[in-house]
């Protein structure tokens, strides 16, 4: 349209010859595989293990400080056992919310929310210093974390090719396990030893520190989730295929150093499906959010907010569907059942232990009228530090074993089938649950802690890899959050009951968790094979 000099005038020509003669249209997958694997990638999962290493620390952080809190607010059992599942509580209120809105408006808004308001909920709680203030706060950071340990598997699998998708998740996993030996490890070092600060007129005592601790981790944590970009998948999902051409060509960049013009795809299918059309956030003109919110009223645009988030739920329990889901909300439910009641009484166990004598039997250290007592400290004078350092030393021994398993299930994923090694992963767990009442030295308990905890955590890992393969993107992360909504009922259940089943007899919640891991592992022989299957 304007004038230029002749030399522009090639140089534009050139340009758009190239442009005409190669627009290659093309699905995610063809688009994905085609922007390498390289420094982008290894951003993407290094932040990925972050954000699940925080998660883990948030589940796991408060069991190691409930001995602590027994003597100093008096808790008996009930509260014990209330303190100690709280958490699953709020995951469960939360998990359904957290999915729906991932699937409706993006998965990095919600990872920056989610993540920012867990370090919001550990300053409250490490200045909380009464049981109802405690579990108040403890539910909510349920709420608010079950949000990242659903979205951040859906994310990173849309954020690969399928030749990379199932390693990079299960490798994600296996710092998900990390994150059960960071936490040991931030308990050495602040609850084997008395740590006081003076901060205004409160002084803060070790378990208060910790807690501060995991809040600036935390809003570290969802600071970095600014840094990276939407979901390409779950944009073109939405009809914004043009944003999410241009997030490819970033990472075709980086990952081979070429310019993002030589991105071979120019135009991307458009996946947007008949149930999103009516309330899509952006055309390819990217204005009719902006418009439909301007001219429709508040009532108007919530109503249509919830059509659309009873849109991602119904076509789950529908066929095809409804088969997959129900098997993995099953599977989901018994097996963190079995692994967060080991896992999260492990501490306390190991408390009990801590007292040997020459003549050792688990039944001898685990007494009925331990778990009814006020605490399990060998002195009954509060304090505020945990001893010995061999609770957090054999903490970490079996965290390290789940961190091994992880690792051998990534190696070999893609040559032993996901299936198989579930199946052979939660039966040995079930077995090595069921021996650790027949153990004759507390070096065999930890053993057998070591196989029942870690290879059901390296299982759960493995399965964590096969959820976004279930449903299509539409209502991936629903799927995925339903299904650690049913996991969280079973951890809810089984750390709550535990201390019960304990007080009853010593054998009975070891031979409940071992029934439940062997069903586990019964119901895994059904799941469909999901080895390189591409994204629906």
């Amino acid at each position: 349209m304007n004038s230029i000099s002749a030399n522009g005038s090639q140089s534009d020509e050139s340009a758009q010859v190239p442009e005409k003669s190669s627009k290659v249209v093309a699905d995610f997958e063809t688009a994905i595989s085609l922007t390498g694997f390289g420094q982008y990638n290894y951003i993407l999962i290094a932040l990925g293990c972050l954000w699940n290493i925080l998660c883990l620390v948030e589940v796991i952080s408060f069991s190691f400080i409930v001995p602590i809190l027994e003597c100093h607010l008096d808790l008996n059992l009930s509260q014990r056992g209330l303190l100690t599942s709280i958490i699953f509580f709020g995951m469960v209120c939360g998990s359904v919310v957290w999915g729906v809105l991932s699937d409706l408006f993006g998965r990095q808004k919600v990872l920056v929310l989610s993540i920012s308001m867990l370090g919001i909920v550990n300053i409250a709680l490490g200045f909380s210093n009464t049981y109802t203030l405690m579990i108040t706060f403890k539910f909510f950071s349920g709420f608010f974390v079950c949000a990242p340990l659903a979205i951040v598997l859906s994310y990173l699998g849309e954020m690969h090719s399928v030749a990379y998708r199932l390693k990079v998740l299960v490798g994600i996993s296996v710092f998900y396990n990390a994150g059960n030996l960071v936490t040991s490890l931030l308990g050495l070092i602040f609850l084997t030893r008395k740590l006081e600060v003076h901060f205004l007129s409160t002084t803060l005592q070790s378990w208060q520190l910790l807690l501060l601790t995991v809040a600036l981790l935390d809003i570290i944590g969802g600071a970095l989730v600014c840094i990276v970009p939407e979901s390409p998948k779950f944009l073109m999902s939405r009809g914004r295929s043009e944003e999410a051409l241009q997030i490819l060509k970033t990472m075709y960049k980086r990952n081979t150093g070429k310019h993002p013009d030589t991105y071979p795809i120019k135009i991307l299918c458009d996946e947007a499906t008949d149930s999103q059309e009516q309330v899509k956030p952006r055309n390819s003109d990217g204005c009719d959010d902006a418009q439909l919110e301007v001219n429709v009223n508040k009532c108007d645009f919530l109503s249509r907010s919830f059509k659309r988030a009873f849109s991602q739920i119904i076509p789950m329990f529908k066929p095809p569907h409804v088969s997959k889901c129900m098997l993995v909300f099953s599977i989901e439910f018994f097996l963190l059942l079995g692994v967060n009641t080991l896992r999260l009484w492990m501490p306390q166990v190991f408390s009990f232990m801590a007292n040997d004598g020459n003549e050792f039997d688990i039944c001898n250290e685990i007494q009925p009228d331990d778990m009814t007592n006020a605490t399990t400290l060998e002195s009954h004078e509060c304090t505020s530090f945990v001893q010995p350092e061999s609770i957090f030393v054999n903490s970490m021994i079996v965290q390290s074993v789940g961190i091994i398993g992880a690792i051998l299930i990534c190696i070999f994923i893609n040559v032993i089938h996901t299936k198989l090694m579930l199946v052979g992963a939660t039966l040995i767990a079930s077995l090595a649950s069921l021996t650790i009442y027949f153990s004759i030295s507390p070096i065999m308990v930890v053993v057998m802690y070591s196989l029942g905890v870690g290879l059901s955590s390296a299982a759960h890992a493995a399965f964590g890899s096969i959820l976004p393969s279930i449903g299509p993107t539409a209502f991936r992360s629903t799927v995925i959050s339903i299904s650690l909504t049913c996991g969280r009922i079973g951890s809810m259940l089984g750390t709550y009951l535990f201390p019960y089943l304990m007080a009853q007899t010593c054998w009975l919640p070891f031979v409940a968790v071992a029934v439940d891991l062997l069903f586990s592992s019964v119901l895994c022989i059904f799941l469909p094979r999901t080895t390189k299957k591409r994204l629906l």
